[in-house]
């Protein structure tokens, strides 16, 4: 399994600085099982359960 690629450029229209080294950019190719008690802009209470492999990466994202 590859677990990061390589994208051409920032995924940001403006990309962030953190400091005086410029950042390297991946793409993940793993999903992990997290437990949370609530989700406003972060998660709260946050834990880990885990990684998923029955799950592909581009079928996940953040609940509404």
């Amino acid at each position: 399994m590859e677990l990061f690629r390589e994208p051409q450029a920032s995924p940001f229209a403006v990309a962030p600085r953190f400091g005086p080294v410029s950042a390297y950019w991946v793409e993940p190719g793993l999903v992990a099982r997290v437990f949370y008690r609530e989700f406003t802009t972060t998660m709260r209470h946050p834990s880990w359960a885990g990684l998923r492999a029955d799950r592909d990466f581009r079928d996940v994202g953040l609940p509404v």
